[in-house]
């Protein structure tokens, strides 16, 4: 169990950037893919901030139902934003769909 911990911990250590896609943590708190806009608001208040947001565009899928044709389009928008934490700051983009967090992607040292 021991040595299960360690590997696990250096695994991490080196993936260091692709930690960012099993959440961001935040005071005591984690943003995770799932929440909403509102949610990490609220969380960015205790620990960070929104640098910049901008409307990436729509996304659209569609879905053949036998003869019937559905599309749905979603709203795309993205955040920049910059979190103190592991006594650092970093920057990380973050993704919404339909104000829906899908994506977070990989962070970077900023000040």
């Amino acid at each position: 169990m021991r040595r299960a911990l360690v590997i696990l911990a250096v695994g991490m250590a080196i993936l260091g950037g692709s930690q960012a896609n099993a959440g961001i943590r935040c005071g005591n708190d984690l943003i995770v893919p799932g929440e909403t806009s509102f949610d990490v608001r609220m969380k960015l208040a205790v620990c960070g901030s929104i640098i910049s947001e901008e409307h990436v565009g729509t996304r659209t899928d569609t879905e053949s139902n036998g003869a019937k044709v559905v599309a749905e389009e979603r709203v795309v928008k993205r955040w920049y934003i910059r979190v103190r934490e592991r006594g650092g700051t970093y920057c990380y983009p973050l993704t919404f769909e339909e104000g829906i967090l899908t994506q977070i992607g990989g962070w970077r040292r900023c000040e």
